[in-house]
């Protein structure tokens, strides 16, 4: 009978996004009745590596409202391809076009709305079908009516029915519905993108959604006058139910800042003023028909999936509450580790991305291949796989550059290289640690890596191997290819520390991990760090400690020195 249309990402867009986000989905699901019913979600632009919206709050959905959505991923680089040179974060035209595209055509109707509205039947026992079943075609609007903050933030989200009942009785009670702001006939009521009911047959017929508004704001008021120009009149849906909006605007986002200009907005002479026909384009490649999107099932099998990826980091030799030190006495002990120990850390970082190149450094290539393999059984989306590695035999070092490796995945998705392929992420696992090296106990008893020529070509080859990652990136970067993604095993506490943060902006994480991750920093960067950075000198350091300090302690014996007799 219906698809209803939601836009959002996953980001921070106004106040406790998730809750009302959840409010919305739950409700609109609750006053489903049949099969084809559904909420077509386009999760547009959020960053690769994170999940979709409805990902995130998945387990605050009712188990209706997850059987009824389906989720569509427009990923950065697609959105990059197609957004007219849109410098907002979302184009909420576009996202829309693909949800009409994508929708299911046994629905006759289509609800344009938002993320955060509640739509209320005036009779408790409606449902969408019983209100849809006798009403001829043409465009549908509400008025939107606020739910403050406070108000909403007291609901349960995992009760639609209670929301419905106190949504209704809060209208009545505080005035919420009071006041209804008008606009021109054709558009009938401010904010009409909140509730846009319309036949599917007539969003094909009027294409969709206007996909030049790259700009803020006008979207529906477009829409509304398109479908004014093609049936001849608007219709208000008011007596047959509410629309409420939960407010979020105790966080104001770049849509609510004052200080938005003319330039900042979609043109109403252009857009709305001096439309004329229906029909926005007389093309037909509206709404990305030509792509495959990413389609998003929020079912068990999602949780079951990250599981078994999870269960890649079991181990039956892992040592439990083994006591760690961050200290200069435990100083290069994490490079003795078993780096595959990381794994749930680094496993996190990768999990959602849909293709990656994987280029591992470091000296355990055939275990990372082997661990990548049974990876890939599971997401497949490793298309990639290049060993750069340094093999330790008999206190004999050799350095060996091995070729890339196809992992065992579907055949259509190998590629030569993401040089042709601005959807795939690069990632370099920049392994530090080398089990191999020769160590000793130090006076606390603690394992630590012996300083001798071994460890010194050691410490060279990963300085000459993240070299050549920089130069890499270098010619990536001036490609206007997507930053690569960094992840170091072992990095903290070690000899590499002064090497890598001058030459990577790294997230710092916490030690217990022993997984950082960032990206290449540019040679301009680097520049200005060294030009002002300047480490203090010795004399320094020994001049301004404070009482109780190590430098306190050889300050007081240099100046006892100075006026012994």
């Amino acid at each position: 009978m219906i698809s209803v249309l939601m836009v959002g990402r996953n980001d921070s867009h106004g106040y406790n996004m998730h809750k009302r986000v959840a409010i919305s989905i739950n409700t609109f699901a609750s006053l489903f009745d049949e099969t084809d019913d559904e909420i077509l979600f386009v999760d547009c632009n959020t960053r690769d590596g994170l999940p979709t919206l409805p990902e995130a709050l998945m387990d605050t959905l009712t188990e209706k409202a997850r059987k009824h959505l389906r989720v569509f991923r427009i990923r950065p680089s697609l959105y990059e391809k197609y957004k007219r040179g849109s410098i907002l974060p979302i184009s909420e035209s576009l996202s829309k076009n693909v949800a009409i595209r994508r929708s299911n055509p046994k629905n006759r109707w289509i609800l344009s709305t938002t993320s955060d509205n509640v739509v209320i039947p005036r009779e408790s026992q409606h449902s969408f079908s019983s209100l849809l079943y006798e009403i001829q075609d043409g465009l549908y609007e509400l008025p939107r009516f606020s739910v403050p903050e406070s108000l909403w933030g007291i609901l349960d989200r995992s009760r639609p029915e209670e929301i419905q009942n106190n949504f209704r009785k809060w209208g009545d009670d505080f005035a919420l519905h009071n006041s209804v702001l008008m606009d021109r006939p054709d558009i009938i009521y401010d904010n009409p993108g909140d509730f846009q009911l319309f036949p599917r047959v007539q969003a094909f017929r009027v294409k969709g959604f206007d996909e030049r508004m790259i700009r803020c704001w006008h979207h529906d008021s477009n829409l509304a006058r398109r479908l004014y120009l093609l049936n001849g009149k608007s219709h208000s849906f008011l007596d047959k139910a509410f629309c409420y909006h939960c407010d979020h605007t105790w966080e104001v986002d770049y849509l609510h800042k004052r200080e938005l200009t003319e330039s900042d907005i979609n043109d109403l002479g252009q857009f709305i003023f001096n439309v004329t026909t229906p029909h926005w384009t007389d093309e037909d490649d509206w709404g990305i028909p030509q792509e495959p999107l990413e389609e998003i099932k929020l079912d068990t099998s999602l949780g079951q999936t990250i599981l078994s990826i999870f269960s890649l980091a079991k181990s039956e030799k892992k040592t439990f509450l083994q006591e760690e030190f961050q200290s200069t006495d435990s100083f290069n002990s994490v490079l003795l580790k078993n780096s595959l120990d990381f794994s749930p850390f680094f496993l996190n970082l990768i999990i959602h991305y849909s293709k990656i190149e994987m280029i591992y450094i470091g000296s355990k290539p055939n275990e990372f291949q082997d661990f990548f393999g049974n990876f890939n059984a599971i997401r497949k989306n490793i298309v990639r796989f290049e060993e750069r590695s340094f093999i330790y035999e008999n206190l004999n070092h050799s350095l060996i550059g091995k070729p890339q490796k196809e992992l065992q995945v579907e055949p259509d998705l190998f590629l030569d290289t993401s040089e042709n392929n601005e959807d795939v992420q690069r990632v370099y696992l920049v392994d530090l640690t080398n089990q191999s090296l020769n160590y000793k106990m130090n006076y606390k008893c603690q394992v630590v890596p012996v300083n001798d020529d071994n460890f010194s070509q050691y410490k060279k080859w990963i300085q000459r191997s993240l070299s050549t990652c920089l130069v890499e990136e270098q010619k990536r970067n001036r490609k206007d290819f997507s930053q690569s993604i960094f992840i170091f095993l072992g990095l903290m506490n070690s000899w590499a520390e002064d090497f890598v943060y001058p030459r990577f902006n790294l997230v710092h994480t916490t030690f217990g991990s022993h997984v950082m991750f960032g990206n290449a920093r540019s040679p301009e960067e680097v520049k200005r760090r060294d030009s002002t950075f300047k480490r203090p000198s010795l004399k320094k350091w020994i001049q301004g400690a404070t009482a109780g300090t190590f430098f306190h302690s050889i300050k007081m014996i240099l100046k006892n020195l100075r006026t012994y007799p």
